[in-house]
């Protein structure tokens, strides 16, 4: 009995380590970015590589779910305070082909914020490796990403939440670390 319970447990870990090998590494705080381009909805183009030393993108990733809409406003706070300090603000769409929705929905709630298309996923990939795809209603767990000095990712956190004061907190220090 002892034998066949152990290699039930060896055939338990080797399915584990099957299925996570088939994972791509999550993004951590320190990384380096993924360099990209993506165009917004006006079709004007966005390259990382146009951040120079003094700029902080925060890139906001958004399905434009009723819980991404609800802070719409707060994200239009903090953008309305920091743009002048020279942060970038890029939130992009996981709709994929989906643009009539996004634009309505842009439309709909009068935002001013910066919404990038992203049609066939691959910014958001880049950043949300295990995003899933099939479930587009489903919110990324990581999608709010504040890049700083060199490209490195200072600020990773899932969004919609009370997070207003965090993300300022996290902002300031990029900004701070910029000017050194």
């Amino acid at each position: 009995m002892k034998i066949f319970y152990n290699r039930y447990i060896i055939i338990f870990f080797v399915i584990l380590l099957t299925i996570n090998a088939g994972f791509a590494e999550e993004l951590k705080v320190g990384d380096k970015a993924p360099d990209f381009i993506i165009e917004n909805f006006n079709g004007k183009k966005f390259s990382s590589s146009a951040l120079k030393s003094k700029k902080v993108l925060l890139l906001w990733f958004s399905n434009l779910c009723k819980g991404c809409q609800a802070y719409f406003p707060k994200m239009e706070n903090i953008k309305k305070l920091y743009e002048k300090k020279g942060v970038e603000f890029l939130v992009i769409s996981v709709l994929l082909n989906d643009r009539k929705t996004a634009e309505k929905i842009i439309q709909d709630t009068k935002t001013t914020l910066n919404f990038y298309y992203d049609p066939k996923g691959e910014i958001t990939k880049l950043f949300c490796k295990n995003y899933n795809f099939n479930y587009v209603k489903a919110c990324p767990l990581t999608n709010i990403f504040i890049i700083g000095k060199e490209g490195k990712i200072l600020y990773i956190e899932h969004y919609p939440s009370d997070l207003e004061d965090e993300i300022i907190e996290y902002l300031n220090k990029a900004i701070k670390s910029q000017i050194k």
